[in-house]
Parts: C-alpha cells; sequence; structure tokens
C-alpha cells in the first residue's frame, strides 16, 4: 500500500469514491456538489489531501484530508473502502495527515459514531467535546423581528476584517478562504446594534443558515431570529442549521420553535473549543 499526496484533480475524483462506498449520495447534485467541495479543499491545500492507492491496482482505497486553520488543525474526510477496512490503512493515512499539522496545535474531527473510529481519534490525542446538531425546520414568515438589531448585507471582501475577528474570538482560528468561496452563492450579513457590529451570518440558496457568530452569546437568540428571516426572504422552505451543543441559547430556541433534530455529530478535539457558545456552522467540514 503506498500512502501519499494526490498529485491531481483526477485523483481526487477517483478517491472521493472512497466517500461514495462508506456514505451513498442522495442524488446527483449530492455528488456534484460534494465533489466541488473536495475540489476545493485540495486547491486550498494539496499538501494536506492523503491518500491510500493500492500497488496492484492502482486504485484509491483511502483518503484522510486536513484543513489547516492555525492554531487548528482540522480532519475534514477521513474514509477507507470497505473492503479494505481492518488491515491498518486508516491508521497509516492519519498518522501522515497528523503529521502535516505546521503552525497548529490544536486538533480537531467530526465523528462517526462508529466505536473503532472513536478509539482511533483519542489514539491521536482527540478527545470527546459536546455533541452538535443538526435541525430542521420553518418559521412563518410573520416572524417578529428584534427592535435593537440590525442586519446589513454586505460584499465579503469590504467586511472580511470583521468576519475574521469574530472568529478568532469565537473559535480561535481565522477562514478567509472559505469565507470568500461560500460569499460566491450567498449573502452575508453584518448584525449590528446602535450601528456597532455584534456578528454576522451567511444565508444561502440551499437554506443551511451558517456560518453564524456573534461577538457575545447574548446575541444569539435576536441574530438567529434575523438570519431566519433573511433566509426566508432569500429562500422560502424548510431550514437547516448545524449547532454546537455548546450553544445552548441556539438549541434552546430552535427546540422552542418546533425545529426537529435530524442527527447528532460527535467532535473530538485535543483542546477546548473556547467560544462554540457564540457559533452555528456551515457543516462539519468547517468548525
Amino acid at each position: 500500500m503506498i500512502i501519499r499526496t494526490a498529485a491531481n484533480e483526477q485523483e481526487i475524483e477517483q478517491s472521493i469514491e472512497t466517500y461514495w462506498a462508506n456514505e451513498p449520495p442522495h442524488d446527483a447534485a449530492d455528488k456534484a456538489s460534494a465533489l466541488d467541495h473536495w475540489l476545493a479543499m485540495y486547491a486550498g491545500d494539496p499538501e494536506g489531501f492523503w491518500i491510500a492507492v493500492d500497488e496492484m491496482t492502482g486504485q484509491v482505497v483511502g483518503v484522510a484530508t486536513a484543513l489547516r486553520r492555525p492554531p487548528q488543525w482540522i480532519l475534514a474526510n477521513f474514509y477507507v473502502l470497505p473492503a479494505y477496512h481492518g488491515q491498518g490503512i486508516g491508521r497509516a493515512l492519519l498518522t501522515r495527515a497528523v503529521a502535516t499539522h505546521e503552525g497548529c496545535d490544536r486538533f480537531a474531527v467530526y465523528a462517526s459514531l462508529h466505536p473503532s473510529a472513536q478509539s482511533l481519534y483519542m489514539q491521536f490525542g482527540m478527545f470527546p467535546q459536546p455533541y452538535s446538531i443538526r435541525f430542521m425546520g420553518s418559521l412563518e414568515n410573520n416572524l417578529d423581528l428584534p427592535s435593537h438589531l440590525a442586519a446589513e448585507k454586505q460584499p465579503v471582501a469590504e467586511i472580511l476584517s470583521s468576519l475574521n475577528a469574530f472568529d478568532r474570538d469565537a473559535l480561535g482560528f481565522v477562514r478567509p478562504v472559505e469565507h470568500q468561496r461560500w460569499g460566491k452563492d450567498a449573502d452575508y450579513y453584518l448584525v449590528k446594534t446602535k450601528n456597532h457590529p455584534v456578528g454576522y451570518f451567511r444565508v444561502a440558496p440551499d437554506r443551511l443558515i451558517g456560518p453564524l457568530v456573534v461577538s457575545d452569546a447574548r446575541w444569539m437568540t435576536p441574530t438567529l431570529e434575523l438570519a431566519i428571516r433573511k433566509q426566508w426572504e432569500y429562500s422560502p422552505g424548510n431550514q437547516e442549521f448545524f449547532v454546537p451543543g455548546a450553544n445552548t441559547a441556539a438549541v434552546a430556541y430552535l427546540l422552542a420553535h418546533d425545529y426537529r433534530v435530524v442527527e447528532l455529530h460527535h467532535l473530538l478535539s485535543s483542546h477546548p473549543i473556547p467560544g462554540l457558545a457564540k457559533a452555528v456552522f456551515h457543516d462539519t467540514d468547517f468548525l
């Protein structure tokens, strides 16, 4: 078995088959969206994209993708073809991926609930944190809006320094490349009180609200209300939220308004992430 970094986009297209073998896509749109996502990760950090290749067949049989946002290293994708499970390929991939951590001393992953996967992550120094929850639901269009906050739509390029400041305070790292990419097909809003910025949120056609970050947990509920209204105006219908379990204000609000729990995701990290009560995620791959 050869463990190395991917050489080109064609190998990314081959490696994503390990994902489909473990988590089959719902439809062609899901498949296309996931491939775009993987290609973007590869373009952003080729050195973080590790693959396992069967020497006999030349087939890509495993993948481990790391996103480096100093000081945090995030394991974004980690899959091995089922026929190759139990051969030590996952451990070999993860060893190489973890070693690629220049500038990072905090390691995190959203894990499957499979005990062997979680055990492996813990052997690499990542330990259980609060679960995160994917919610789905919809509020009526006559939602009352908070009178003390305003949401101003802004181009990402003009507010990137503010986005970075909020992310650094809540999450401990910045993600400017991702914000610029996410902003190509979505709207960003800066949230203000008395003309003073207290947070931001993103709404998109896929109706997944996030990322959403505030400077203080007390702004979470009214910012959620603003995001829900703006998302409804952008694309009516069922909305999705991916909420860290530490964000009790958001969890309580969504449950009280009949949003249903779709699934739980298990976060493991080598260190506590300081401000999860002030954040709603965009995806499991983008804390």
